[in-house]
């Protein structure tokens, strides 16, 4: 089928909306808005407000301001999760550097007596070196500069330079000893936290470059502890795709952290101000009430 739709300016962008049952109460704010954010990015919280998708007719009733509103929401909400995730990956990457450099020794990391397989250990030692080669950082220049017994530096200096898809890479690599005394600090598993770090890895990605979180079906999923953690299994919901489940993860993972920290107030009062329909991510009618997220 051949592609035929012709480009619409922002006003006949509003103008379409309008004529499909829109309530649109200033256009030039909607033109304002549309001039910002990509009408195919907006489709996607259109959706859910459509009558009859074949026709894209929208619900009677429905203001421009219920859609931009939930596409406010679902921006303020990947950046409270960018939040949570930049403390979480930080916390791993110390926990990595400090059980290697305190068990073994700082370069230990490269020992093939420490990974599950001597193969991926080369291939997450080649992305390594090339991070360090590619470098402008002054912490690496200052160790190229003063120390020459390793290419690789010691394992505090290396964890800074991985990403965390890279981090969940190296989690996977190591074998069990080392694993469980990790995974002991995140009262979790060696083989969740192993999953985990993989999904947050996806959902942070997801985040860097703007995607819906909104009403998501994750790909890359999380599997869940069995025991040893009653607040976290007790809030746990019935859809184990969306985001709920991974915000009782995110919740979780900080609390063991810092037992302050308040991001769940926060995540409270982002529901409170934007009121979104939660039920397509998951949440329980009830979740306020459960264990994990009164403060």
């Amino acid at each position: 089928m051949k592609y035929t739709k012709p480009a619409l300016t922002f006003a006949g962008q509003a103008a379409l909306l309008a004529s499909r049952g829109l309530l649109i109460s200033n256009m030039q704010h909607a033109e304002n808005f549309l001039a910002h954010v990509n009408y195919y990015r907006l489709a996607g919280y259109i959706l859910p407000f459509e009558s009859d998708h074949a026709t894209h007719q929208i619900i009677l009733g429905t203001r421009f301001e219920d859609i931009s509103n939930l596409y406010l929401f679902d921006r303020a909400l990947r950046l409270l999760v960018m939040d949570a995730i930049e403390k979480i990956e930080v916390s791993v990457r110390t926990q990595w550097a400090y059980h290697f450099a305190h068990n073994v020794n700082p370069h230990a990391y490269l020992d093939p007596i420490y990974a599950q397989s001597h193969k991926r250990l080369a291939r997450q030692l080649t992305f390594l070196a090339s991070h360090i080669d590619e470098s402008t950082e002054s912490f690496v220049a200052h160790h190229r500069s003063k120390y020459n017994e390793s290419d690789f530096p010691p394992i505090w200096v290396a964890c800074e330079l991985l990403s965390l898809g890279q981090l969940s890479n190296w989690y996977a690599l190591m074998k069990p000893a080392m694993r469980k005394k990790m995974a002991r600090t995140y009262r979790l598993d060696q083989q969740v936290l192993e999953s985990l770090l993989r999904h947050l890895s996806h959902v942070r990605n997801l985040c860097a470059h703007h995607a819906r979180l909104w009403n998501r079906i994750f790909v890359t999923k999380s599997s869940l502890p069995k025991k040893g953690v009653p607040n976290l299994l007790s809030a746990m919901g019935d859809h184990s795709d969306r985001f709920y489940k991974t915000a009782c993860l995110i919740a979780h993972l900080l609390r063991c952290i810092d037992r302050n920290d308040n991001w769940g107030v926060r995540l409270h009062a982002l529901v409170d101000q934007y009121q979104p329909k939660l039920i397509a991510m998951g949440f329980p009618i009830d979740w306020r009430e459960r264990k994990l997220w009164v403060s």
